[in-house]
């Protein structure tokens, strides 16, 4: 059995790894997550280190860490702030395509 699509958007694949935490539940620790494909309307994620009967149905907080090579520093002392610019160490061809798409469509995050 099929299911139909569902989304206004559709999304790229990501297979990058960040951390999750569900609002209002019992158990509101940061725990690890995949970001398995990503639009600019929404995510598809797997979640790990869950309770058995967890509530999955409220609000899903999601923080992505990503780390790359410092390539270029503007630095502010007036302000006390930088720009830095980075690049990504050998990202997936599917992350590249993503980001590459990204930037063709203009999306702001």
């Amino acid at each position: 059995m099929s299911h139909p699509l569902r989304r206004a958007v559709p999304r790229l694949p990501a297979e990058w790894f960040a951390f999750f935490r569900l609002e209002g539940g019992e158990n509101d620790r940061w725990r690890c997550c995949r970001i398995i494909d990503i639009s600019p309307l929404g995510a598809g994620l797997e979640l790990f280190d869950l309770e058995p009967d967890e509530d999955l149905s409220g609000p899903v907080v999601v923080s992505l860490e990503l780390k790359g090579e410092t390539r270029s520093i503007i630095a502010d002392d007036l302000h006390g702030s930088a720009r830095v610019g980075i690049t990504f160490p050998s990202p997936s061809p599917a992350t590249r395509d993503y980001l590459l798409r990204l930037n063709g469509v203009r999306s702001r995050w």
